[in-house]
């Protein structure tokens, strides 16, 4: 069994004070250094200080959303990203059932140099934090582009896969745009794992789905798994299979 799993999201959350830090540093925004120094202050609060709005209307949209956004990937923040709850033994765990690899959005075709240093830092941060099979990062250009590699995977040497990400809506989406042969072999062979969901999506488009609502959960999502595919059934508490002919 393979399992592709995600990071930011999934193992991995923001530690705000080191990108509000950075913001202010780099945008000399003029903030306090001891106002940003609370461990627990939000990403959203952070965004409503009052320095922070007057840099958003001095500059376009794009631009305030390039520049944190760039910020949010940079090494520092990369590096200081705190671990969500359970998932280093919950990922140890998966690996003893099979092989690990991390999918991860953190690349950019059009900036090479800086790909390559969110590279680096984020095996560093696996291999910092413990991870099991910290060197095997897949590095993609979205969640679509995860798919696509995931089903070419399958395409190639047919396997069980187990998909776990936060961003599984867009996944679902991306799904009907795969080859129709990629579309059967996917259906039969991997399940996408939704992480900490609100809601499931409302058609699976006959793609497995499960719902995992915390890394404290993942022995109900081994039990599952074991289960033949046909065999799987709701259980409403931590895990749930959505109806394939939906």
């Amino acid at each position: 069994m393979y399992f592709a799993i995600d990071i930011d999201g999934t193992i991995a959350w923001r530690d705000t004070p080191t990108v509000a830090r950075l913001c202010n540093e780099r945008l000399q925004l003029g903030i306090a250094p001891e106002r940003l120094a609370d461990p627990e202050l939000l990403y959203t609060d952070f965004l409503q200080f009052a320095e922070v709005q007057a840099y958003r209307e001095s500059v376009s949209p794009e631009q305030f959303r390039g520049e944190f956004g760039w910020i949010d990937l940079d090494p520092q923040a990369l590096l200081a990203k705190r671990t969500m709850n359970g998932a280093i033994p919950a990922i140890e765990r998966l690996a003893s059932l099979g092989s690990v690899a991390y999918y991860t959005a953190r690349y950019s075709p059009r900036w090479p140099e800086k790909s390559e240093a969110m590279a680096q830092a984020t095996r560093q941060w696996l291999k910092n934090c413990g991870f099991p099979g910290a060197d095997q990062v897949v590095f993609c250009d979205g969640p679509a582009d995860k798919l696509h590699r995931l089903a070419a995977l399958i395409e190639e040497e047919p396997q069980q896969v187990v998909f776990i990400d936060d961003l599984y809506e867009k996944i679902v989406k991306a799904f009907l745009k795969l080859s129709e042969q990629q579309i059967a072999l996917t259906r039969d062979y991997l399940t996408l794992v939704a992480f900490e969901p609100e809601a499931l999506p409302e058609q699976s488009h006959g793609l497995r789905i499960v719902e995992l609502q915390s890394w404290r959960h993942i022995d109900k999502l081994t039990e599952l798994l074991d289960k033949p595919r046909k065999d799987a059934c709701y259980d409403n508490d931590t895990v749930q299979i959505m109806d394939s002919r939906r």
